[in-house]
């Protein structure tokens, strides 16, 4: 029993055998897959085999197309090219370069020279003389550029005498007319006198008239004279109320009783000997202040010394 069932079951493995066989030849090759890793895009340059003929009646089986993965992209099959098609080849064309621009060379402007600021035009300032009343005496009419009047003196009593000479503020008398030939004669007391109103350091700063008016004009004045020290040919002297040789004798002077002088030629050897002598030029009311101390106050130039002997006032 057994033996027979064996050849039953040769016979059917056979059966089955000879059916594979035949159904292999007459079927067309097996389809490459389409995708999975094995499967290969063929290189469009390399033509493709033609396809196999299936015969419909025994070719049974149904080729399924997998799916194509989320986010995947599906792979394109090129073109089948006719056999006998001469292959063509796609033309190399040359890398395109990215279009060169055309360089434009700025060519830096030359600097503009500074333009010069023109100062702001400015008001014209007032002529100061027009503001004021027309002085006949003084302005000439369409002279614009007429010098402003004096300004005037400080008061001062002023008078005449019979014999020519003035008496000033009742205290003082001077004579001559104030010219290089007949200049003031003025006594040392007239110029001491200034002490008594104009102080800097007590804030009297207000010269007197008596004074005053002889700025500007010839002065002839005596007195004790001093020189530079170390100066062989000196042009300048100091002419004093009181004797002082620089040093040690006499009473140093104050700004209200000597004159700096400015001699109009070098002294000769007689009178750089001399202690005393007359003095005579154009006189000036200068006062010169360092903060409120008061260094000087009278000058003269362009003067001439006169003296009689050594030692004696002329």
């Amino acid at each position: 029993m057994k033996v027979f069932w064996a050849i039953i079951g040769l016979l059917l493995i056979g059966a089955v055998a000879t059916l594979l066989l035949t159904d292999r030849g007459l079927s067309s090759p097996k389809a490459m897959p389409i995708a999975g890793p094995a499967a290969t895009t063929p290189s469009p340059n390399e033509p493709l085999p033609e396809p196999g003929l299936k015969n419909p009646a025994k070719d049974t089986r149904v080729a399924v197309k997998p799916e194509p993965a989320a986010n995947s992209k599906t792979e394109e099959t090129p073109e089948a090219k006719p056999e006998n098609s001469p292959e063509i080849k796609p033309e190399a064309r040359p890398a395109i370069a990215p279009e060169a621009k055309p360089e434009v060379t700025v060519k830096a402007s030359p600097t503009p020279p500074p333009v010069e600021a023109k100062p702001e035009s400015k008001p014209a300032e007032t002529n100061v003389l027009e503001n004021k009343p027309a002085d006949p005496a003084v302005e000439k009419p369409g002279d614009a550029l007429a010098a402003p009047a004096a300004a005037p003196l400080p008061e001062v009593k002023i008078e005449k005498k019979d014999d020519g000479s003035m008496l000033i503020d009742g205290r003082f008398t001077v004579k001559g007319a104030g010219t290089s030939e007949d200049p003031y004669v003025v006594p040392w007391d007239l110029f001491t006198s200034v002490e008594e109103v104009y102080k800097p350091q007590q804030g009297k700063k207000d010269l007197p008239g008596r004074v005053v008016m002889f700025d500007g004009k010839f002065v002839r004045i005596a007195g004790y004279v001093a020189y530079p020290m170390f100066v062989d040919q000196p042009r300048e002297l100091l002419s004093m109320l009181n004797q002082w040789d620089g040093c040690c004798i006499g009473i140093p002077p104050t700004p209200y009783d000597a004159i700096e002088v400015k001699l109009a030629k070098v002294v000769t050897p007689k009178e750089r000997l001399a202690t005393y002598g007359t003095v005579e030029g154009k006189f000036g009311v200068k006062p010169y202040l360092a903060g409120d101390w008061l260094v000087g106050l009278y000058l003269m130039e362009d003067a001439k010394l006169s003296v009689k002997e050594y030692n004696v006032g002329s």
